[in-house]
């Protein structure tokens, strides 16, 4: 998650990052993962610290 996207999907293009077609928020990294990089509103990141993935 992040507080800025535009600004975050700025400095990551310059390391070889690029965006999908489904916006700037989809980046490509260079081994080929797909990520997503949410933003951040309300309490959105206690909410995901919340979630336990071994559930």
């Amino acid at each position: 998650m992040a507080s800025q996207n535009r600004s975050y999907v700025e400095h990551v293009a310059w390391q070889g990052f690029t965006a999908l077609r489904q916006g700037c928020n989809w980046l490509v990294l260079p081994d080929g993962l797909c990520v997503e990089i949410l933003p951040v509103t309300g309490n959105s990141v206690a909410a995901a610290l919340a979630i336990d993935p071994r559930a």
